[in-house]
């Protein structure tokens, strides 16, 4: 069955894929059709991430990612930053599927395959996150484009199994978007489970780990999104980061305490306490 059930949906990805490439790439003639304020150069980005966010829905119910989503309610018609720990590319088709945003991706992934190409034309902005300049160049891209288009970064500028993000490996230049008034930021915890199997990292394969993700019945994740309240210009970068990261780690808390398996196994165990006490 789980054969059968990878070979199924491997042919809607490639159709969907494929589906997606087509349109990204007519994206300029579509535009045409966008009644929304803003120049063409706007309209294109909107229609791009619209574009993006449909397909991403597609990606998410053809891989059998199912999202229980909890905290606030995030702004419909204005740009804003979310902050998010970082698991498995699976993150991205769920935030994207959610909002429509763009990613801060790292520059390999320009020259992927097919891949590389979608990226390009689905807003995201690349970064070479060991070199300072290209960081400060993303950076400065980020600041423009936030203007009008939502944005995610992934702050560990890595994947990670851990239920929570290191401080050591947090890049804090992000933040400084904190210092532009208008642009609300926001902090999402990621928590999948059986987050150990489902986590993308060390030098597993992407082709190896999707046959993996595509054979499983469903994939469950817990997303959880609270507010940040960094944005004051008097406040040291160092103070602005140390908050940022540390409502991250309890939205990632939050996310996996509000997970309806971990609500499920609490009540086990508590009717189980109960039956040992009587």
């Amino acid at each position: 069955m789980g054969i059968l059930r990878l070979c199924l949906r491997l042919i809607l990805l490639v159709l969907c894929l494929v589906s997606m490439g087509i349109t990204l790439y007519f994206a300029p003639l579509g535009v045409l059709w966008v009644r929304r304020p803003g120049s063409l150069g706007k309209k294109l980005i909107w229609f791009r991430a619209s574009i993006m966010q449909v397909h991403l829905k597609v990606f998410g119910w053809v891989a059998g990612l199912r999202i229980e989503r909890n905290g606030v309610e995030l702004p419909k018609k204005q740009p804003f930053l979310l902050l998010s720990n970082h698991i498995s590319y699976l993150d991205i088709i769920a935030i994207g599927s959610l909002w429509p945003v763009g990613f801060i991706a790292k520059e390999e992934i320009r020259s992927w395959f097919f891949l590389g190409g979608l990226a390009q034309r689905s807003n995201a902005i690349f970064v070479g996150r060991q070199s300072v300049e290209k960081r400060v160049v993303a950076l400065r891209e980020l600041m423009r484009v936030l203007e009008y288009l939502p944005f995610c970064v992934f702050p560990e500028g890595t994947t990670t199994a851990l239920d929570t993000p290191t401080q050591d490996q947090w890049f804090r230049g992000n933040i400084v978007v904190g210092k532009r008034p208008g642009v609300p930021i926001y902090a999402v915890g990621l928590h999948y489970r059986n987050q150990k199997a489902q986590a993308w990292i060390d030098d597993d394969g992407l082709l190896p780990h999707l046959c993996r993700a595509l054979q499983q019945p469903t994939i469950d994740l817990s997303v959880y999104v609270c507010p940040l309240s960094v944005r004051d210009g008097a406040r040291p970068l160092s103070s602005m980061v140390l908050e940022a990261y540390q409502e991250t780690v309890r939205a990632c808390h939050q996310a996996r305490q509000r997970a309806p398996w971990t609500l499920y196994n609490t009540r086990i165990q508590d009717f189980a306490d109960d039956s040992a006490l009587t």
